[in-house]
């Protein structure tokens, strides 16, 4: 039997081919791990990043929704103190019992003028409470808003105008969405007009 030198020289070929091939099939199928594994890594983080901004944005809205209360309480407190005095009642003649009579309702407030860092001073602090740890949620963004209005509603002169138009401002520049941010410039140029400022308010 003779020797044959391309014989084997063509297994050296296979071999070093099939060696090659099972390498480089190793080495994407560690790729495939990697990447894999990279993938599986970012979507626990996504989920993660989720999970935790949808928790904030229920603290802010729980948050907001306590100083709504806190500020209701107080406004309610100064709409009872204008209440007009009630009369004494009457005597029924056919009962000779006091006649029954409802209370005058409260008056509204919505543009009467106080000083609300006084009379508000709880609900003013909730809600910028919330307007600062907030911010950029819409909890945040109704927050600034809120504190705008009552600035602008209750307050005297350009004092008034002047805070709201910060906090209207403040609104827009942090909103959590574009209608948002037009609806905070619309009052913020409000603002501007009662300051004087009709150039800026367009």
């Amino acid at each position: 039997m003779s020797f044959n030198p391309s014989s084997l020289a063509s297994g050296d070929v296979l071999s070093d081919s099939m060696a090659r091939i099972a390498s480089a099939a190793s080495k994407q199928k560690k790729l495939v791990v990697v990447a894999a594994v990279i993938l599986l890594a970012a979507i626990l983080a996504g989920s993660v990043y989720l999970s935790k901004r949808g928790s904030f944005r229920k603290q802010g809205a729980e948050a907001l929704f306590r100083a709504r209360q806190t500020l209701s309480a107080e406004l309610k407190s100064i709409a009872d103190s204008m209440k007009p005095a009630t009369s004494p009642s009457k005597i029924d003649p056919k009962t000779k019992k006091p006649a029954r009579t409802t209370p005058p309702p409260a008056p509204s407030i919505d543009f009467e003028k106080f000083d609300v860092d006084v009379k508000l001073k709880d609900g003013i602090a909730a809600l910028t409470k919330v307007a600062d740890e907030f911010s950029g949620t819409l909890a945040g963004f109704d927050a600034k808003m809120e504190l705008g209005s009552l600035y602008f509603d209750h307050v005297e002169g350009t004092a008034g105008a002047q805070k709201a138009l910060e906090w209207f401002e403040s609104a827009a520049a942090t909103a959590p969405g574009a209608d948002q941010s037009t609806i905070a410039l619309y009052n913020a140029g409000y603002a501007q007009e009662s300051l004087g400022k009709c150039a800026d308010a367009g």
